[in-house]
């Protein structure tokens, strides 16, 4: 699970996230200081030399949106990882975090017998993590998923600009991971950031809450 897959699942979460226009956009629906604090991160992303750099701004400025803290802290740490661990560990912790209070929407991430993989992640992150953003964002989650999808392109380019060193010898375990656009169409967490929503958003971005990030 490496650059590819993390764009992905933040691109994948922000098809979903950037979808909802049904955000509650009332008087008492305010923009919490977690959703400013991730915007103007993800503009910094933006600016960032490298995906690498990219990402950890992205997880480290957007681990505020977060009430849950367990699922905050794995954000937060996520800026520390290599970037093969970050989607797994934000993915884990939000989960057994928010899956309690969202029964109702029988999401396939909140399974008991869910299990974590590359191929799992793109396809089931997205939409539990539209459903936390929607959450945590109130109003401000289209906008939030706006700026995730600015910083899935973003990272789209560098990954275009920087292509892996090509290798006489593939191993057999690395060509058995899928490819992340051949599991999901890009991204819309996380993403990811995740990102990252993906969102894919994780990371990076993250169905939906009207069915989610």
């Amino acid at each position: 699970m490496g650059r590819a897959f993390i764009a992905t699942v933040l691109g994948v979460s922000l098809l979903f996230s950037g979808c909802k226009e049904d955000a509650d956009q009332s008087a008492a629906a305010i923009s919490p200081p977690g959703a400013t604090k991730c915007k103007s991160g993800i503009e910094r992303a933006v600016k960032a030399p490298t995906a690498s750099e990219a990402t950890s701004i992205y997880y480290a400025e957007c681990s505020a949106l977060f009430s849950q803290a367990a699922c905050r802290d794995a954000w937060s740490g996520a800026a520390k990882l290599p970037e093969s661990d970050q989607i797994p560990q934000i993915a884990e912790a939000c989960r057994k975090a928010y899956c309690p209070s969202l029964t109702a929407f029988a999401f396939e991430a909140c399974r008991d017998d869910f299990k974590a993989t590359p191929t799992s992640l793109t396809r089931a992150w997205p939409p539990l993590f539209d459903a936390i953003l929607a959450r945590e964002a109130l109003a401000s989650a289209p906008d939030v998923s706006s700026s995730m999808l600015v910083l899935y392109a973003r990272l789209k380019q560098l990954a275009a600009q920087n292509p892996p060193p090509a290798t006489s010898a593939v191993p057999e375990a690395a060509s058995a991971v899928p490819s992340a656009s051949a599991s999901a169409p890009a991204m819309g967490s996380a993403a990811p950031p995740a990102p990252a929503g993906s969102a894919q958003k994780g990371a990076l971005k993250p169905s939906s809450a009207k069915a989610k990030p």
